[in-house]
Formats: structure tokens, C-alpha cells, sequence
């Protein structure tokens, strides 16, 4: 697979007499890049009527940061986010302000985006002279692994990382066949863009090396080269660092898995087979895999590894014939892979040793290197054999792609499906109680939640969900019994600090209340519903300095109708009522369905003696909640009030 020669040229003053057959290369090419974005739509067209699904909330849908109009700057120069991935974030507040919570237009994006990513991997791929290039991007394309990052719209990190990185790619050979720094300085900044997309691309600059060697340069002899690709591995240096700050502190809160040295590397050397087979045989797909079950204190667990650099090492006596390709395709795949074989810790390993999104740019090199192969192979069949060929692994990658992506479809599916292949998924019940909660079944959410819990004992989200479901059924002390259990757990959890500090304050506990939510203002200054509830502890007491703290909570999440209803309070005890019925006004418009917000405003329109207005919310607090006796009262009051106005007059 030795490089092809260059084209010759035809001089300025001479006639080309080869523009019709320019104009059929031209043709071909688009043809050949229609089709690659046309297989990818017909095959995720089920994507496109999905849902959201687990983490999609903590990224879009209830992330503050995507709603705020200052959101922006908060993404980019903050350490709000959960992760330093800015421009994924900025991808996503960009398209909030076009789709909202619509999820069709954001799983869209991403097919679209993994399309172009396809056609940029045909033309690296062909850059490179790999044989069979465009049938290796129709493979990557149609890749049912793939459909873990396409079809959930939080992978949408995945996706613009590998388009700057196949960018990046291009233009750094396209530099040097040209000697242009431009194309040089733009490839440094696409990478730059694809690092800020995701991290987990840091291992470019090792692949770059790898591309030099396979061009017939040197890796470690020739200093030009590493000279040219050393500022990538600063920028990998540096912005890999930042990810480890963020992983280490934000995480949502998560805890990284501590083990020992020796049970990563045998985890290292099982997961490194893993991806291989699941490129080369996409079946039983899942969210959530089992571990490996591997005790390192054995000899058979190295085996795995010793495997590994075993056959690295018969490739690299062999690297004068067939072993230089193997190295570099099934070596960048595993140098992609590194950041996630399990050596560095990454918050997902606490639910599995290995995820199919963490494959998507990982399985060119390995599709590459397999696709060389039959092409070589099927370079001596008949055209139409090849055509056969070429068919039927649309059909086949495309039908279990098309499969796959209806069990992205919502929550419920999603985990389900997880269950079915890995009954032992503890997150896999989180998430069908969550998706359960969500549409109000509580008791079935309370059976998922006890079921994560029975198979781990000390999951501290699946105790705070739980302690939510029982606070709702009433059952508040079991409730704060896995709020506490879920401190325990995880001291650096926010969520169950509000949730109790939410039960001392209906207990009207305030001081208990008041630690448990500085608590968490302590772990994240910012937290919305922690500033709402410090304000609802000083709310009736101390009404003026209980309004700083609702409007802080505004400041990070606007949309948060609770907060405009406690500021609302706050100026109706502090006789302000222009105020107070703008605050309420706003709350009612953001979460129309709550009664006590309809109640509290048309008190206020009440005492303004504005009663039409007042009635008119007191009814609807009635429609929202029959049974809510202050509103009856109140509704009473303002009629009475009406008729005596009107029969004065």
C-alpha cells in the first residue's frame, strides 16, 4: 500500500485535453458523498422521531447554562458547566433558541453532522491512499456501534469533535503536500475546536505521527515532524488537564471508581478486544455493559494484555510488509481508545468498563485497516460481484442501525432494552424509575429505585430519586431517611442537601433547613434551587433578605417559576405590590399548571381591587386544584366583593 504518485499537470499555456474526464471525477465524487449522506438519513430516520434520553437533561433540557440569555459566557468563561466542552454547549444554546425543548431538530443536527463526519472520513481516508476508502466511510457511516452517539443528542460532543479532528487531519497533510502555513495554522485550530468539543480526542497528535510513518516518513527519527506536531500535543496537554480538574470536581457529583493499578491494566487489555470485536461483529449492543469480572490477584487475567502487546509486537517485526498497515489502523483506533481503556479515571466507568459513543472516532482506523483488505480481495472479482458486495452491507449495517435507533426512542425503551442484555444494570432501573416518576407512576418508580438499590447498596442518585418519590407519596420520613443515605453515599451530591433541607423547611424547621441548603451553596455557590430555598428559609421572617437570594437564583436559571413566585412573596410581605403581582405574573406565565401561584397572584390583584383579574385565578387554582380550600375562600371573598361593588353602584 505504498503511495500513489502525483498527478501531472497540464502547463498554463497548454490546452487540457483532460477536462470531460475532470468534469466525471467531479460527478463521481458528488455522487459518491450524495450517497454516503443519503444511506446515513434513510438509516437513522428513526432518530428523528426520538425523544430525550438520560443525561440529555443535565446537558439541555434542565441545564441553566442553555436557557440563560448569558448563557454564553457562563459556558465559556465559568466553571459552571459539569464538563469543559464550550463549544458543544455553544452548539446547544445556539439551537434552544431555534428548537426549544422540540427534540427533532437537535437529533437532526447530529445525523447531519455524522454524515459530513462520513464524507470527511471518505477523503482523509483517500488522502492517505487507503484502499476501498469511500466503502470504509459507507461502513463508518452505517456502523450500528455509531447509533449510541448519533441518536442520543448529549453525544453531540462526539460528533463535533471528530469533524474538527478529521479537519484538522486534512489540512495538516494538505500543509505539507503544499508547503502553506495556512493550511498548517488551520489545523492547529481545528483541532483546538475539537478539543473544546471533547477531550476525549487528545491522542490526535499520536495518530498524526502515525500518519507520518505510514506516508514513508519517520516517527521518532525525523525531528521535523515532531516539531510540527508539537504544538498539537500541547494543546492536548493543556486542555486534557482542564477535563481531569472537571472530572475531578464537577461530575455532576459523581464518584470516580477507585482501583487498584493492576485491575486496570487487565481491565485495559479486555476492553481493548471488546471494541475490536464489537466493530467487527456490531451485536448485543447495549448502554450499559457488565464488567469483565476479572480478579487481577490472577495470571489469566493478564493474559488479555499479553495478548495485546504480543501481537503489537509480531506487527512491528513484520512492519516492512503487512505489519506497517496493522499498526497504524488497529494502532490509531487503540490510541483513540486509551483515554477511556480504563488507566485514567472517567465518571461513565462507574457504570460500565466500556460504552459504545466512546468507539465513534476510535473504529476508523480498525474499519479502515478491514476494508483494505477485502478491497484488496475483492479487486479480483467481477464488478458486479463487488456491487453485490457493496449492497448487501448497506442493507445489513443499515437494517441494524434502523433497529438499533428505536431503542433510542425515549427513557423507557432505552433501559429496557439495556435490562434485557445486562439484568445486573443498577443504572439501567435508575433510569426506568426516572422515566417512570416522570410520567407519575410513582409506586412503579419506587420498585426501579429499590431495584438499583438492591443491586447497589450505595448508588446515591437512585436514594435521592427515592427519597423524591416518597416526599411526593407523603411519606416524608422514609424520604429523608435516602435523602440522608444519599450524603452518606456522597457527600459532594447537591441534590439531597435541597431535597432535606426542602423537609426541615416543611416541617418549618428553618435552621436545620438553613444548613442543609449552605450545604450546598458550599459544593456549587451557584445552585439555583439551593439559593431559592436559603430565600424560603428567611422568606416569612426576614422577607428583605430573603429577596437577594431569589434574585441570585433568577440570575442562574431564569426560567425557574418557583423562585418568581417566592420573589412575588417576598414584596407582597413587604407591602410592594406592583412588584409583587409582576413577580407572581411571571411565575404563572412560566409554569401555568401551579395553583398556589394563580391564588397568591389574584390576592394581590384583590387587594388592588382589581377583582375581575382576581377571580379569574382564583377559579383557575380551583380548575388546577379542587380541593385547595384558601382558593374557594378567596374566590368567595372577591365575588361577594364584586356584587356589593355592583349593587352600589
Amino acid at each position: 500500500m505504498s503511495a500513489s504518485s502525483q498527478p501531472t499537470m497540464a502547463s498554463p499555456g497548454q490546452p487540457s485535453d483532460f477536462e470531460p474526464a475532470d468534469q466525471r471525477i467531479r460527478l463521481s465524487t458528488l455522487l459518491a458523498g450524495a450517497f454516503l449522506v443519503l444511506a446515513t438519513l434513510t438509516a437513522y430516520w428513526p432518530a428523528m422521531q426520538a425523544g430525550f434520553i438520560w443525561d440529555d437533561e443535565v446537558y439541555l433540557t434542565e441545564n441553566p447554562l442553555i436557557k440563560a440569555p448569558n448563557g454564553l459566557a457562563r459556558i465559556w468563561f465559568s466553571t459552571e458547566p459539569e464538563i469543559y466542552y464550550p463549544l458543544s454547549f455553544t452548539s446547544l444554546w445556539l439551537e434552544w433558541r431555534l428548537w426549544g425543548p422540540n427534540p427533532m431538530g437537535y437529533h437532526v443536527t447530529n445525523i447531519l453532522l455524522h454524515a459530513a463526519n462520513a464524507c470527511l472520513v471518505w477523503r482523509v481516508l483517500k488522502q492517505w491512499n487507503v484502499p476501498g476508502a469511500w466503502f470504509a466511510a459507507l461502513i463508518f457511516a452505517l456502523h450500528p456501534v455509531n447509533v449510541s452517539s448519533v441518536a442520543w443528542i448529549s453525544e453531540r460532543k462526539n460528533m463535533l469533535s471528530l469533524l474538527f479532528c478529521l479537519l484538522a487531519v486534512r489540512w495538516y497533510w494538505k500543509s505539507g503536500e503544499l508547503s502553506q502555513s495556512k493550511w498548517y495554522l488551520a489545523s492547529i485550530a481545528a483541532f483546538l475546536l475539537a478539543l473544546l468539543s471533547k477531550t476525549a480526542v487528545v491522542m490526535l497528535p499520536a495518530v498524526l505521527l502515525l500518519s507520518v510513518w505510514w506516508r514513508g516518513g519517520g516517527i521518532v527519527s525525523n525531528r521535523a515532524d515532531w516539531l510540527r506536531i508539537a504544538p498539537f500535543f500541547l494543546l492536548s496537554l493543556v486542555l486534557g488537564l482542564v477535563t481531569i480538574w472537571f472530572e475531578h470536581t464537577h461530575a455532576a457529583g459523581a464518584i470516580l471508581r477507585t482501583v487498584s493499578l493492576p485491575q486496570r491494566i487487565t481491565d485495559a487489555g479486555c476492553a481493548a478486544w471488546f471494541y475490536l470485536g464489537k466493530t467487527l461483529l456490531p451485536v448485543r449492543l447495549s448502554m450499559i455493559y457488565p464488567g469483565f469480572g476479572i480478579d487481577p490477584h490472577s495470571l489469566v487475567a493478564y493474559v488479555p494484555m499479553l495478548a495485546l502487546l504480543a501481537f503489537l509486537g509480531v506487527c512491528w517485526q513484520f512492519r516492512r510488509e503487512w505489519g506497517k498497515a496493522v499498526l497504524v489502523g488497529f494502532g490509531s483506533s487503540l490510541l483513540l481508545l486509551l483515554p477511556v481503556l480504563g488507566f485514567v479515571n472517567v465518571g461513565f466507568h462507574s457504570y460500565s468498563p466500556v460504552a459504545d459513543h466512546w468507539q465513534y472516532a476510535a473504529m476508523i482506523g480498525t474499519i479502515a485497516l478491514f476494508v483494505a483488505v477485502i478491497a484488496r480481495l475483492l479487486a479480483r472479482w467481477p464488478a458486479s460481484l463487488r456491487i453485490a458486495t457493496v449492497a448487501v452491507a448497506v442493507i445489513l449495517l443499515g437494517a441494524m442501525s434502523w433497529s438499533r435507533c428505536w431503542v433510542f426512542q425515549n427513557g423507557e425503551t432505552l433501559w429496557r432494552d439495556t435490562l434485557a442484555k445486562n439484568p445486573k444494570a443498577w443504572v439501567a432501573y435508575h433510569g426506568l424509575g426516572r422515566a417512570a416518576a416522570d410520567q407519575g407512576r410513582l409506586d412503579e418508580a419506587a420498585r426501579h429505585y429499590h431495584n438499583a438499590l438492591r443491586l447497589n447498596p450505595a448508588f446515591d442518585r437512585a436514594h435521592n430519586s427515592l427519597g423524591v418519590v416518597l416526599s411526593a407519596q407523603g411519606k416524608h420520613e422514609a424520604a429523608m431517611q435516602h435523602f440522608a443515605e444519599a450524603i452518606r453515599c456522597n457527600p459532594r451530591l447537591v441534590e439531597p442537601y435541597n431535597n432535606l433541607g426542602m423537609e426541615f423547611l416543611r416541617r418549618g424547621d428553618t435552621s436545620r433547613a438553613r444548613d442543609h441548603f449552605s450545604a450546598a451553596l458550599a459544593l456549587r455557590p451557584t445552585d439555583a434551587n439551593a439559593l431559592n430555598g436559603m430565600g424560603a428559609t428567611l422568606l416569612h421572617s426576614k422577607p428583605m433578605e430573603a429577596i437577594p437570594y431569589f434574585e441570585r437564583a433568577l440570575k442562574t436559571k431564569p426560567y425557574f417559576a418557583e423562585a418568581q413566585s417566592n420573589l412575588g412573596a417576598a414584596f407582597a410581605a413587604l407591602n410592594r405590590p406592583a412588584e409583587a403581582v409582576r413577580h407572581y405574573s411571571e411565575a404563572v406565565r412560566l409554569k401555568p399548571d401551579d395553583a398556589d401561584a394563580h391564588n397568591n397572584l389574584g390576592v394581590c390583584f384583590a387587594q388592588a381591587g382589581r377583582l375581575a383579574e382576581a377571580v379569574q385565578h382564583f377559579q383557575e387554582a380551583l380548575r388546577l386544584k379542587p380541593a385547595y380550600t384558601a382558593a374557594r375562600q378567596n374566590l368567595d371573598l372577591a365575588q361577594r366583593q364584586r356584587a356589593q361593588e355592583g349593587g352600589g353602584q
